[in-house]
Formats: C-alpha cells, sequence, structure tokens
C-alpha cells in the first residue's frame, strides 16, 4: 500500500537476477519481462499501482526451462529484489558514474556522471549538488551544476572535481570514497543517491604487466561459479562476502566469475 505522501512519486522494482526467464505483473496488468537470468533489470511499475491506502499485488513468474548450463544455476529469485519510491525527478536507476583521471601523491581528478530523471510532463530546472566522503571525512569542495530536465527526459551532467591526499584503492588496502548526490528543485530536495568508489591507476604494458598505482601486480586467483555451496545459488549478502575472505585468505588476489556477471553483492564484496 502507498500511503498519502506518496502519491504522485515513481515506483521502479528492481531485481538483481532472476534465474532464468522472468515475467512481472502489478495488479495482474504486465509490467515487463526478461529473458536471461544472470543480469540485473527493472520496471517503472508507477502507471500500474492503485490509488494510495489501497492494496498492490506484484507478482512474478520465474521460468527454468533446463538445458541451459553446465553448472549449477538455482531457479527463482535468486538475488536481491527492491522498491524503491522516489520523486519524480530523481538519479536514474545506476544514474551515477566516478571515473578517476590524473592521480599523484597530492591530488587524484575525478569525473562524475550523473543521470537525472524527470518523470513530470513538463520540464524541471534541477540542482546536482555532490560532496565526496573518504575515510578521513568530507574531501574537497562540493560540486554544484543546474541542468534543465526535459519532460520524460534523462540528462546527464558530468561533475569535475579533486581529491587531496587521495588514499588509494589496492587489493591490499581497498580503501573507498562516496560521492554523495543530492538533487534539488524549487529549493526543495528531490532525491539524494550514494555512490561508493576506489581512486586507483590500472595500466598494462609489456614490461611490467599488469600495474595498479604504478606497482606490478602478479594475478593468482581462479574460477569461480556464483553459488554458495550447501546454501545454493542465493546471493546472500554476508556468503559473498565470506567466499572472498577464503579466497584471500588462501592468497588470492583475482577472480575470475565463471560464466556470467556475478551478483551486485559480490561485487561490493570485492570492492570492500
Amino acid at each position: 500500500r502507498l500511503g498519502k505522501a506518496d502519491e504522485g512519486k515513481t515506483v521502479v522494482v528492481r531485481f538483481d537476477g532472476a534465474y532464468m526467464e522472468t515475467s512481472v505483473w502489478v495488479n495482474g496488468k504486465p509490467a515487463g519481462e526478461h529473458p536471461y537470468g544472470y543480469t540485473p533489470f527493472y520496471f517503472d511499475i508507477t502507471s500500474l499501482l492503485n490509488k494510495a491506502g489501497n492494496e498492490n499485488t506484484i507478482a512474478v513468474k520465474v521460468v527454468n526451462p533446463g538445458k541451459n548450463s553446465r553448472w549449477y544455476s538455482g531457479s527463482g529469485l535468486y538475488r536481491n529484489v527492491t522498491l524503491t519510491v522516489t520523486d519524480p525527478v530523481h538519479v536514474a536507476v545506476w544514474g551515477v558514474h566516478v571515473n578517476p583521471g590524473r592521480i599523484t601523491a597530492d591530488q587524484a581528478d575525478l569525473s562524475i556522471a550523473v543521470t537525472v530523471q524527470n518523470n513530470l510532463p513538463a520540464t524541471a530546472q534541477v540542482t546536482v549538488k555532490t560532496r565526496i566522503l573518504g575515510p578521513g571525512g568530507t574531501e574537497g569542495l562540493p560540486l554544484q551544476n543546474d541542468v534543465a530536465a526535459d519532460a520524460g527526459k534523462t540528462p546527464t551532467v558530468l561533475q569535475q572535481g579533486q581529491v587531496n591526499k587521495p588514499a588509494l584503492w589496492s587489493v591490499d588496502t581497498p580503501q573507498q570514497y562516496l560521492a554523495e548526490i543530492t538533487l534539488e528543485r524549487d529549493g526543495k530536495v528531490t532525491d539524494r543517491y550514494r555512490q561508493s568508489f576506489g581512486i586507483r591507476s590500472i595500466a598494462v604494458s609489456a614490461a611490467g604487466g599488469l600495474l595498479i598505482n604504478g606497482v606490478p601486480l602478479e594475478l593468482k586467483g581462479g574460477c569461480l561459479h556464483h553459488d554458495n555451496g550447501l546454501l545454493g545459488s542465493a546471493a546472500i549478502d554476508r556468503a559473498e562476502v565470506r567466499r572472498i575472505q577464503l579466497m584471500k585468505a588462501a592468497g588470492d588476489n583475482a577472480i575470475r566469475t565463471s560464466h556470467n556477471p556475478p551478483s551486485e553483492a559480490f561485487l561490493h564484496a570485492c570492492d570492500s
């Protein structure tokens, strides 16, 4: 049920993965389909919802026809599912990308791309504000850009920032930062979004091999299927972290994710 405060808001249901052929209905109306078991997907179900105060039913059918893998795939809703309620003007799903540029001991340049989703029937004047949170607290000056988002459009704002004395990400010191994005319209905050990221350089050369932050790294790892042994294919957050801890304890620093995109929880575990 949606409350009165949720009227007019955008509602999205997001699946990190469902094995294998997925169909979704909301209140008996089709919301969408997804034919592949390992990739994330989402549906905007706003137009299918009942008025505030009334019950809504989300039905999901997942079919595994079999004979589609030579490894254990599992079946059904085996990865996280989330329901997100936002203002019509919000950061798009997977709408923040942070890329480090030039990195020195004194400073790291950052390029931050923020995609704004405007589900209103008219153009919205949006202010995009970004602050960087690091291991030591707030890093650098807040960034701010204005954008006119046309109705139903998804403009992308590109921001440039710097972090002084960056704490670099590496296998041994997986330092992470947070980009905290705030959208404002008519002086009111419409959305907040946090994206974690690491600051590191990656290069490959014939002489040095793989270089992380200019330091050669010899890859030691193996193939890892997505299932968690006796737990099956369910991507339980703690189990994903445990797998990484076990591999690092065994001396591994690399993983080949056999043979498909892993869960978001697994990728977060690798990052951290």
